[in-house]
């Protein structure tokens, strides 16, 4: 017999989340569209920089 399907999602995190950017492109905020959060964010070496507090199963991010 095998296994079930999981039903128990755990969260993780916090996680640190860089982005490489196209040269040229200007950040204005970041936003989480699940978490419904706006973190602050960081520009380091043409990345953006961020962190996401906790990730339960998918988190949408949207850079502005």
């Amino acid at each position: 017999m095998g296994r079930g399907p999981v039903d128990e999602l755990l969260p993780v995190g916090p996680l640190l989340v860089r982005v490489r950017l196209p040269k040229g492109v200007r950040l204005g905020r970041v936003k989480l569209l699940v978490t419904e959060q706006k973190p602050s964010h960081t520009l380091e070496k043409g990345e953006a920089v961020f962190q996401l507090p906790s990730l339960l199963d998918h988190e949408v991010i949207v850079l502005e």
